[in-house]
């Protein structure tokens, strides 16, 4: 069922062109987010707190979440896990464990709390579908999603910057 469903997200993102195929992924990622908020809630009701997020914005810190962390963070959990450990040894296993087992190392790197986890974990599972749907329409998978991420990470620094200063 996840695989007939993700083919059906994979050819309506084929028939997208580039630039707006880009923001309906980055707007999925949103989506999510919202959709695991109020389970990221049950744990704690301030998912910052003890994450980088949670300290005043500057300028290493942006740099650290907007270039560095989106390019290690696919490089370690999506790259080696998909491209190396799916594709050359496991490639007999379903993919969706893949995507879980993704996501769950995804999410304990962001270990800030219990509700950033839960969060973190539906970012992962977002990031490797979408590893997985660039690799699927032959693109560069690795380059997307750290871009998608970057993105990702911009805004919601953006956004919580805006909050924390003006609101």
């Amino acid at each position: 069922m996840t695989d007939n469903l993700l083919k059906k997200l994979y050819l309506y993102l084929d028939s997208k062109k580039p630039i707006p195929r880009f923001f309906i992924l980055l707007l999925l990622g949103y989506l999510i987010a919202l959709a695991s908020s109020p389970l990221s809630l049950f744990f704690t009701t301030d998912i910052t707190k003890n994450s980088p997020m949670e300290a005043a914005i500057d300028i290493n810190l942006l740099v650290m979440a907007v270039l560095a962390a989106p390019i290690f963070e696919t490089f370690v959990f999506q790259y080696l896990i998909y491209d190396i450990l799916y594709l050359k040894f496991l490639k007999r296993i379903n993919r969706n464990w893949i995507f879980i087992l993704s996501a769950v190392l995804f999410a304990f790197n962001h270990k800030y709390n219990w509700g950033y986890i839960v969060f973190a974990f539906f970012a992962g599972l977002y990031l490797i579908i979408c590893y997985d749907y660039f690799r699927y329409a032959r693109k560069d998978a690795f380059w997307n999603v750290v871009l998608l991420h970057a993105l990702r990470n911009l805004i919601s620094f953006s956004i919580i910057y805006l909050i924390k200063n003006f609101y």
